[in-house]
């Protein structure tokens, strides 16, 4: 068989048509590399975002200084703010309360709680008592007995039903408090009267 060898016409047209059939080829490429430019940028922003719940610290508990305190003929403890004051678990103090001024004991001296465990407002210790305090704390008590008997006598004068619990003088003497249990409702003004016109001091 013989060598077929193509004239220069045919080597001609053999030449422009093999660049057009790879033309084509090269456009292909270029959308491929624009469709994963977008997936690299939006990856960015993500780790931004989670970045500042990592730094998040949780906040410190917040403590404050109290005493612990018991008022007479009262066997629960309330917190008081020291003032300022050294206080020891024994102490007499006088604090002030929605009442006015009052004499109590101290069951536990000077120690932190939580902030939340207080009930606002938290009022003061004053002053560690004086021995003119206790003189006084030691007369109203005498006081308080004579009035829960006077009062007791009272209350069967006036056929009143009621049972009487207590009976508490205010540190400045400015009032007696009785403290009474009763199933209903029980009309005592008269009682009222007649207590005041004894100890000429007010009455609750």
């Amino acid at each position: 068989m013989e060598d077929y060898t193509p004239t220069q016409a045919e080597a001609a047209e053999q030449a422009q048509a093999e660049p057009a059939a790879q033309t084509p080829a090269e456009p292909a490429q270029q959308p491929e590399a624009q469709s994963k430019a977008p997936e690299t940028v939006a990856a960015e922003p993500a780790e931004e975002a989670e970045a500042p719940a990592a730094e998040k610290q949780p906040e410190p508990l917040k403590l404050i200084e109290v005493v612990d305190v018991r008022f007479r003929n009262n066997a629960k403890n309330y917190y008081f703010d020291p003032n300022g004051l050294t206080v020891r678990a024994g102490d007499h103090i006088i604090i002030e309360t929605a009442r006015g001024d009052e004499f109590g004991s101290c069951t536990t001296g000077n120690h932190k709680v939580l902030l939340s465990e207080v009930v606002a407002p938290l009022r003061k210790v004053l002053r560690l008592a004086t021995a003119q305090d206790e003189k006084i704390n030691s007369d109203n008590q005498a006081k308080e007995k004579k009035a829960f008997d006077i009062c007791q006598k009272k209350i069967e004068d006036h056929k009143l039903e009621m049972q009487l619990v207590s009976a508490e003088c205010a540190f400045d003497g400015s009032k007696i408090l009785f403290f009474f249990t009763a199933e209903g409702r029980v009309d005592f003004r008269e009682l009222v009267k007649d207590l005041a016109s004894v100890f000429r001091t007010r009455i609750e």
